[in-house]
């Protein structure tokens, strides 16, 4: 599993950061309201653009919802 690997990218977090700014453009041109996908959009932008998840695997997110879940 990539937590196994210390998150080492399969599929980089940065690709997933693009691919949902393509599917928020997408649905902005179709004038769909995608209130999921927008506030994906702006973890994975915060991830990063803003934290440690350049280079890292696209699920080094999950680690972070854990830790707020347990306060």
């Amino acid at each position: 599993s990539p937590a196994d690997n210390g998150y080492r990218p399969g599929f980089a977090a940065e690709l997933m950061l693009k691919d949902l700014r393509l599917s928020q453009q997408a649905a902005e041109a179709a004038d769909a309201d995608t209130p999921m996908g927008q506030l994906a959009a702006l973890l994975y932008e915060t991830f990063v653009e803003r934290e440690d998840g350049k280079g890292m695997d696209f699920s080094a997110m999950l680690p972070r919802f854990e830790k707020r879940h347990r306060g």
